[in-house]
């Protein structure tokens, strides 16, 4: 069982994120059959789960796939927002996009990211070059 919320799905459906409470790790799941699997699922082996992000100190206020990308989640955690790279490699990149007080990220379209922190709403529209 997955606890600590509900799975976020990417444009096509095949990758799901999530934050799991239990041991406190965001995973990431392709669906998507082993003969399409992206390599972003491969490190030593292949596989169909991977753990992103290992024993995070405080839990993720809200998670979405970048616009018109599967391979990056955007999380709202602590004072920022950032974006993730979905990799099985140990060290996956990890850039900040806002930092705030307490914000909370949603992507609403195929282009644009909503940030809401306190009383501020911004917008960030990603180019076609994403």
């Amino acid at each position: 069982s997955r606890e600590g919320g509900e799975p976020v799905r990417s444009a096509g459906g095949e990758i799901e994120v999530w934050f799991d409470a239990r041991d406190r790790s965001l995973r990431a799941r392709w669906s998507g059959g082993e003969e399409n699997r992206p390599q972003s699922f491969c490190a030593e082996e292949c596989t169909d789960m991977i753990t992103l992000l290992r024993d995070m100190p405080n839990l993720p206020r809200s998670l979405a796939f970048a616009p018109r990308r599967d391979d990056i989640i955007l999380i709202a955690v602590g004072t920022g927002v950032f974006a993730l790279e979905i990799t099985a490699a140990p060290s996956p990149n990890f850039q900040p996009i806002y930092q705030g007080e307490k914000p909370i990220a949603l992507v609403h379209d195929e282009k644009t990211l909503y940030v809401g922190d306190g009383p501020k709403i911004f917008s960030i529209t990603f180019d076609a070059g994403l």
